[in-house]
């Protein structure tokens, strides 16, 4: 059944076998792209945990979606976040993709000396860009709930966010990372530099703030390729997969 991100849903008057409107640039991509056809059944999320069954009832422009079945699910997973050096578009962008694919909850782009392929003007549309395909992916791999694309923040800038129990840097030389090193059931945010390393100057920061640091293995991985290793890491420990 595919599934559709609409952040604009109004659960207060929606009840079963009320029709859902959609902005209508999903709606003519449902029916003009994907070929949706009448007795189709859909689902809808709101990226907050509500999940809409519908059925397609009419066909053209006069079809619509009447709600079947209304969910609102309980987060129950820790929350995870991604801190991670801006690296090249293209890179970025699958780097987002499948971010989300593993269960990430926010993406910080951070801004590190030795990776700096925008210039700063540019940030607000990486920004937009970056939660397009954040919401594109989340529909694709069934999650619901949504993964935020943060601003792009300096090292520094990391300090202030309280949300995570635990953080986590990675640096080529340090420890191994072992099955002590993520609390079970606790929220992490793990912060991942380019493939240059972090500065002396960043280094000094991470440290001053007592952060824990690992390495992953023993090669130089690719920005993403280290993103995509720790979070699997994280899955493994704690969803038992």
């Amino acid at each position: 059944m595919r599934r559709f991100f609409v952040d604009t849903i109004n659960s207060d008057v929606l009840t079963t076998g009320s029709i859902l409107n959609v902005p209508e640039e999903l709606f003519h991509r449902i029916k003009n792209v994907l070929r949706i056809n009448e007795g189709d059944k859909l689902e809808f999320i709101d990226g907050k945990g509500l999940l809409i069954s519908v059925e397609v009832v009419g066909s053209g422009k006069q079809a619509s979606f009447k709600t079947t079945k209304i969910d609102k699910i309980k987060r129950e997973k820790p929350l995870l976040g991604l801190a991670v050096s801006m690296i090249r578009r293209e890179r970025f962008d699958l780097l987002v993709e499948k971010a989300v694919e593993l269960g990430v909850d926010i993406i910080i782009p951070v801004e590190t000396e030795y990776s700096r392929p925008f210039a700063s003007e540019s940030y607000s549309k990486l920004e937009e860009r970056w939660q397009r395909i954040a919401d594109q992916a989340l529909s694709q791999c069934k999650r619901v709930f949504r993964c935020k694309i943060n601003e792009v923040l300096k090292i520094d800038e990391l300090f202030k966010e309280t949300s995570f129990d635990e953080k986590i840097f990675f640096h080529f030389g340090k420890e191994k990372i072992n099955s002590n090193a993520i609390k079970k059931n606790k929220s992490h945010l793990f912060i991942i530099g380019p493939e240059g390393g972090f500065s002396d100057k960043e280094l000094a920061l991470l440290n001053q703030e007592k952060i824990n640091s690992y390495s992953l293995i023993d090669d130089i991985l690719r920005t993403e390729t280290a993103a995509f290793y720790v979070l699997s890491i994280f899955n493994f420990i704690n969803f038992d997969v």
